[in-house]
């Protein structure tokens, strides 16, 4: 997984500076597909329906399918002084690899600090089990 962060402007109120970075992969998990839909079994299960953020106050604002990509767009509300804009994408790459790309923007207002930045995420997942995506019976 890669992680790079663009620091426009950090503040005494905002914290610790986030870094960018890169980790190794690893790990297993399912995905399951019911329709043109994905969810993607972790500790919190994800789909392509939602947003991918671990703020609540985040709602969906669009979510599409197209030719094998999906594309999600979230946002907290305007009045919001932690506003944060994320855009997930996920685009199947040939018949056993996924890549996924959250850019998430924050713009928060703490105390007296401006705390502005784009924090890109991007991870490739492969299929390691035969056998297409698991259907999922609809609810």
């Amino acid at each position: 997984m890669n992680i790079r962060v663009s620091v426009e402007s950090w503040g005494g109120d905002c914290g610790p500076r986030p870094q960018s970075t890169t980790t190794r992969g690893g790990g297993a998990f399912r995905i399951s597909q019911q329709g043109d839909q994905l969810t993607f079994h972790l500790r919190q299960a994800r789909t392509t329906r939602e947003c991918w953020s671990e703020n609540r106050a985040v709602r969906r604002v669009s979510s599409s399918y197209q030719a094998g990509t999906w594309r999600i767009v979230c946002r907290t509300p305007a009045s919001d002084s932690r506003a944060e804009t994320g855009t997930y994408t996920i685009q199947a790459v040939g018949d056993d690899r996924l890549q996924f790309r959250d850019v998430s923007r924050y713009d928060w207002q703490l105390n007296e600090s401006s705390c502005v930045g784009t924090i890109t995420t991007t991870q490739t997942f492969t299929r390691i089990g035969g056998g297409a995506a698991e259907p999922e019976e609809p609810p």
